[in-house]
């Protein structure tokens, strides 16, 4: 298998009383976007009206930019700033510590050598609780939204000519998203 695209999304929110940035990267397959038509795919994987990404994240989590990377690279050939905020109003929710994540499985076709299944994973943190739980059930309204959007990168994004859909780095094609409804932990890089 050949090595994939990859979008990185960046994200911002306080964490410990400072700002803190994370990211989640998606790698895809389908064509490679011109500059033009990776600006209107990066704002419309953000504020579509249906499955933006914003819809996903309270309003206390800015989504601040989206880079590319060319097949191969580590080094990003386009961006897109952004610097938008969540649009999930706060209410009773349990707001979770920052190192708690939301997890997203991606169930592909490919195996590996040994014949084991090939996973994609994302990790989504801005997590609320599950009002009346003990805190380690995403909120179902946020874990709708997050799955409305990755259901999306199964079906296919639109861009110019070319019907984009997530990968792995060495191109398994996801097949289907679970986002899991217990929240998980992903420590944050030093």
């Amino acid at each position: 298998m050949a090595a994939t695209q990859k979008l990185k999304v960046n994200f911002s929110f306080t964490r410990k009383g400072l700002s803190k940035r994370w990211s989640t990267s998606f790698h895809f397959d389908g064509g490679i976007p011109t500059d033009a038509e990776f600006q209107t795919w990066a704002n419309d994987i953000v504020t579509n009206a249906t499955v933006g990404l914003r819809a996903s994240f309270y309003s206390d989590v800015t989504i601040e930019d989206i880079l590319y990377y060319a097949a191969g690279s580590d080094i990003a050939s386009k961006s897109r700033v952004i610097g938008i905020a969540g649009t999930i109003t706060h209410s009773s929710d349990t707001q979770l510590p920052g190192d708690a994540a939301a997890l997203v499985r991606w169930s592909t076709t490919q195996r590996t050598t040994k014949n084991h299944p090939i996973y994609l994973f994302n990790y989504l943190h801005g997590c609320r609780g599950q009002t009346g739980t003990a805190g380690d059930l995403l909120n179902a309204n946020q874990k709708s939204n997050m799955q409305d959007h990755m259901n999306k990168w199964v079906s296919g994004w639109t861009v110019g000519s070319h019907t984009i859909v997530r990968a792995g780095p060495n191109g398994a094609i996801a097949q289907a998203a679970t986002v899991e409804q217990y929240v998980t932990h992903r420590d944050f890089r030093k």
